[in-house]
């Protein structure tokens, strides 16, 4: 994911790609955000494998999206509308 994010981030991708990009960046960042706060109740002793497990079970439906979206991205050269069409029949999937 976080290569995707460095080469699809380049200008000649579009606007449309750096916003994907800047939304990326941003689960990226709560992710990190995440993981410190599993660590801290770890350093607590305060974390179970079930809380652990409860708290990222929403982060690898998401990641599992992203990489679904990446990989797309790679194999079909997206950019634009297509990047658009992409990123609308991937989450499609996984919705209801």
């Amino acid at each position: 994911v976080c290569r995707l994010v460095e080469e699809v981030s380049r200008f000649e991708y579009g606007t449309v790609s750096h916003a994907l990009c800047s939304a990326i960046r941003s689960v990226l960042k709560e992710y990190l955000v995440l993981v410190a706060q599993l660590e801290h109740q770890n350093r607590l002793e305060e974390l179970t494998m079930q809380k652990m497990w409860v708290h990222l079970q929403p982060t690898m439906k998401t990641f599992d999206i992203l990489h679904a979206i990446g990989m797309g991205i790679m194999k079909g050269g997206c950019k634009g509308g297509q990047l658009l069409s992409l990123l609308h029949n991937t989450t499609a999937g996984y919705v209801g």
